[in-house]
């Protein structure tokens, strides 16, 4: 008892002031909470792509770039992802990575649509960024399944790279009795981003 007198006479002060401190932590969880549902109110309208100036938080910024891929406005989709990708979250930097990845080879197959007046060099060079995004987005969170398998598939997709890993048994090619015909295999790798 003799180490609380001091405590006794401050009591009051004290539940004031943590009384003070609830309140003031739960005004500043209240305007968070408005501000992101204000956002949220903004991403779901399309109101935020049409603000003057986007705020400058790499979530809003990944917003707007999803908000932008949405309406087919690619370049400030672009300029926003490449905003997001900076954010010190590594979670949501893989997840900006990841869709700049999608966004170019959206981009890179489109451009490299012959029959509507594409060219191969440029949708080539598209593809080989969005091979960049990908592995980008798995050297920030390597269990990235999405990154992993889009990356597969653009390899297994892209043309320079479609024989390369591939064998062929060319032994018994003759059509006849008794004879087999010629295989192709995939070589096997020890991490496969395609189940």
């Amino acid at each position: 008892m003799v180490r609380l007198r001091w405590l006794r006479p401050r009591l009051p002060q004290l539940a004031w002031a943590a009384l003070l401190a609830c309140v003031a932590s739960g005004a500043f969880s209240l305007y968070q909470w408005q501000h992101a549902a204000a956002l949220d109110r903004m991403i779901a309208d399309g109101t935020l792509i049409e603000q003057a100036a986007i705020p400058n938080a790499p979530a809003v910024r990944y917003a707007a770039g999803w908000l932008y891929q949405r309406v087919e406005q690619n370049q400030l989709a672009l300029q926003r992802y490449a905003d997001a990708e900076t954010a010190p979250d590594p979670h949501l930097a893989s997840r900006a990575k990841f869709a700049l990845g999608n966004l170019y080879l959206q981009i890179g197959l489109r451009a490299g649509d012959i029959a509507a007046g594409g060219s191969h060099v440029r949708g080539l060079a598209q593809l080989e960024l969005a091979r960049e995004a990908y592995r980008d987005a798995l050297r920030l969170d390597p269990d990235l399944r999405d990154a992993r398998y889009n990356l597969e598939l653009l390899e297994r997709l892209s043309p320079g790279k479609r024989d390369q890993g591939w064998m062929r048994n060319e032994r018994n090619q003759k059509l006849g009795a008794g004879t087999e015909p010629g295989w192709a295999s995939m070589q096997e790798s020890s991490i496969r981003g395609l189940p």
